[in-house]
């Protein structure tokens, strides 16, 4: 399904609204196999490592009373990956107007970090949450003039059979410093940092150039962006791919 809107017919996917997440998203399920050598055998065998993927709808995050079918997938969840619209923010709708399609205004993006927040303290409670949370910015390719000159988050990754701390590190302090700057940045980094005990910032795009409308691509063609980053992190936070430091 993916492919025929986006490769064959250059289209932009629907938005997931609370009734298709209920009737017409079911999660997806991955196993992901990684070989594995003794030092003092040289035995060979593989680690399994499982992957459910559940996306839900920001309504979803803020109504009390659709929350329980979310809130069952989240008490589960060994990690979280958020991702949050930058379009959606008025100080970046502002500096951006006129460089592409923006989107209609949805959601508050610190309500639903909250939202989320409060989901998880229900089966989790405590001082801080200690479920690993990936924050991630998407649509870097529609922020350029919003980014730091030369930013990391305009080149490919080095994760080449492992998982590039140095980098990952550098990545999360620009993208930190980066929502900082927004309309209520400083309390959702704020936020972020007292809430959750084990997180990190991402910044990706999925597209690699802004759609010329709200439901067309651009026709320079799709090249998503450090896509690979939030998956890699919490796959090496887990011990599941090596770290390289």
């Amino acid at each position: 399904v993916f492919d025929n809107f986006l490769y064959q017919h250059g289209r932009t996917l629907r938005r997931t609204d609370s009734i298709r997440a209920l009737h017409a998203l079911e999660p997806l399920l991955f196993m992901l196999r990684f070989p594995r050598r003794s030092r003092l055998s040289g035995r060979e065998w593989l680690m399994t490592g499982i992957t459910v993927f559940y996306d839900t709808a920001g309504e979803d995050i803020l109504d009390a009373d659709r929350r329980g079918r979310l809130g069952r997938y989240l008490a589960a969840a060994d990690g979280i990956v958020f991702v949050l619209d930058p379009l959606q923010v008025p100080s970046v709708r502002a500096a951006v107007d006129g460089a592409g399609a923006l989107p209609a205004v949805a959601h508050d993006q610190l309500e639903m970090v909250q939202g989320v927040a409060e989901v998880l303290r229900e089966s989790r409670p405590g001082d801080r949450i200690t479920t690993p949370l990936a924050l991630v910015v998407a649509k870097t390719d529609a922020l350029t003039d919003l980014l730091p000159p030369g930013t990391v988050l305009n080149r490919p990754g080095p994760h080449h059979g492992a998982y590039h701390e140095s980098d990952g590190q550098q990545v999360h302090d620009e993208v930190r410093a980066v929502i900082h700057s927004w309309t209520n940045g400083p309390t959702l980094v704020n936020f972020v940092q007292n809430t959750f005990a084990d997180h990190r910032f991402f910044g990706l795009s999925a597209l690699g150039f802004p759609p010329t409308s709200s439901d067309e691509l651009s026709p320079h063609g799709i090249h998503p962006l450090r896509v690979e980053d939030p998956m890699l992190w919490l796959l090496a936070r887990f011990k599941l791919i090596p770290v390289k430091r």
